[in-house]
């Protein structure tokens, strides 16, 4: 068995232990369901940061969860913390935004087999409201709001940090 596969069944295994629908994870996530069957079903790889979320949403370590026999709990700990304020939804629930997901197009999986069919989402919209006015994005453009903000996040932390380390030396 491949890696890959390797990690869906431990994913999958782990979100039943903590008796999650992929529904519920995906929301606990911050990500699509759609996202979440394709790690299932081992179509695609979680980067470094979700597999943080995963492990923490499912109370596991990454180590387990990718089947790697090292685990450093001081730094599953990190992890954890950092992964806690990265998760974007949730920053935008703070920020008094209502996020919702809209299916757009999706196709059966598993079409022959009626128990295992499954309704899959291929696109979805990431819509924005907030007293009263809406916005909506396609997924990339959610993405890439994401990324534009934790990077302006960074750069503000950056800037106020050296500017302390500055006002210290003196």
């Amino acid at each position: 068995m491949n890696l890959l596969g390797s990690f869906a069944e431990r994913l999958i295994n782990a979100r039943e232990k903590k008796n999650l629908t992929q529904k519920q994870l995906a929301e606990k996530l911050g990500i699509t369901p759609t996202r979440l069957n394709y790690w299932e079903k081992g179509k695609r790889e979680p980067n470094i940061e979700m597999i943080g979320k995963l492990a923490e949403a499912l109370d596991v370590s990454p180590d387990s969860l990718m089947g790697w026999e090292y685990y450093d709990r001081q730094n599953a700990d990190q992890i954890k913390t950092i992964h806690k304020y990265l998760n974007f939804n949730e920053f935008l629930e703070q920020a008094g935004y209502i996020v919702k997901e809209n299916i757009l197009k999706w196709h059966w999986e598993d079409e022959d087999d009626p128990f295992q069919r499954v309704q899959v989402p291929d696109e979805w919209e990431i819509v924005l409201s907030k007293d009263g006015h809406e916005a909506t994005f396609t997924e990339k453009e959610f993405d890439d709001l994401q990324s534009s903000a934790k990077a302006f996040a960074i750069a503000v932390i950056e800037g106020k940090f050296f500017k302390r380390v500055v006002e210290q030396q003196k």
